[in-house]
């Protein structure tokens, strides 16, 4: 009994302090909606069941890589940010690390589109290109028909 309250204590101080912004220097973990896409990206690339087993982990895999590639960019601009005097070798140092990064994120989009073409169809392939910024258009719309323009986690400006 004593060791599950100090399990669920110690649970309940690591939501805490994750919720509080206190691990911000790990990389972000899976979005709350990743479900949800995983049923969106089935649904509209219209996915048998042989192709969603080969495409998820795949996926997941392409995903971690890119929130790493990600990760490595907002610590970089946090590093920028708190840079008070930079000489112009330092500001090349910087465009070269953010050129670097940005190829390697579309390097691993091409590897991710060639893989993919082993096993879907080309308008499948095509369609998942275009799927993420589809469906954040699709869910921010869905959100606001939801909620109106009191969208959770929205801050408004005033005019």
């Amino acid at each position: 009994m004593k060791k599950t309250v100090i399990l669920l204590l110690g649970i309940m101080i690591a939501a805490m302090l994750s919720a509080k912004g206190w691990m911000q220097d790990a990389p972000p973990s899976r979005p709350a909606y990743y479900q949800f896409m995983v049923f969106r990206l089935t649904e509209d690339l219209s996915l048998s069941e042989e192709q969603a087993e080969r495409f998820f982990p795949l996926h997941r895999s392409y995903q971690d890589q890119k929130r790493l590639i990600h990760h490595k960019t907002a610590m970089l601009s946090k590093d920028a940010y708190e840079k008070k005097n930079i000489d112009k070798a330092g500001l090349e140092r910087y465009k070269d690390q953010v050129k670097q990064l940005a190829l390697e994120e579309i390097e691993l989009d091409a590897a991710f589109y060639v893989d993919l073409e082993q096993f879907l169809r080309p308008e499948q392939v095509l369609h998942f290109i275009f799927f993420d910024h589809h469906f954040r258009n699709e869910l921010s719309r869905e959100l606001k028909e939801r909620y109106g323009n009191d969208t959770p986690g929205k801050k408004h400006r005033k005019k």
